[in-house]
């Protein structure tokens, strides 16, 4: 009778992040200090974020199913891109790292498509956005988040600019 000995071996697995977690993290550490009115900033990128689950959810995806499947899946990249939507232009935060923290190649064009530049052309920032269907998914959850929150506050002026760019991105 031979003596045999088991040795357990344990292997370590990278933990792999949904883009809209590592999207969460940057987007909380990035505009911790900013308001969005009088509340966090991050209650903006949320209600955004809401916004997108709520009108591109995939259809036939029962109450308790994940909105995503996989990582990296269009929902993912969606609900990324609504939390990062404004932190290259809102933040000191760069593409380089957005690529270094993980961040999809897809999300990160939408990103920088939605980010504003000093010398920027408004039409050609709208139709920019239009050709990307991800950002323009997005921009239109943040234009309606921007019209709610103008109409709620009364901003007349704000609520005839916000209704006008969601016909300007071909509305939903």
């Amino acid at each position: 009778m031979t003596d045999m000995t088991y040795v357990s071996v344990t292997v370590e697995r990278p933990v792999v992040k949904s883009q809209m977690e590592i999207a969460v993290e940057l987007a909380i550490e990035a505009h911790k200090d900013q308001k969005y009115g009088d509340k966090p900033y991050i209650y903006h990128l949320a209600q955004v974020d809401n916004l997108v689950t709520r009108v591109f959810r995939p259809e036939g995806l029962g109450h308790s199913e994940p909105y995503s499947k996989e990582h990296g899946d269009e929902m993912d990249c969606l609900r990324a891109a609504a939390f990062l939507h404004d932190i290259i232009e809102d933040t000191s935060i760069t593409k380089q790292d957005l690529v270094d923290a993980g961040v999809m190649p897809s999300v990160i064009v939408a990103v920088e498509l939605m980010t504003k530049e000093d010398d920027y052309n408004y039409d050609k920032y709208i139709e920019d956005i239009t050709l990307n269907r991800i950002a323009r998914k997005v921009k239109l959850c943040d234009t309606a988040a921007n019209l709610m929150n103008s109409i709620m506050e009364g901003r007349t002026k704000n609520i005839n600019k916000y209704t006008k760019q969601i016909q300007l991105l071909g509305g939903f």
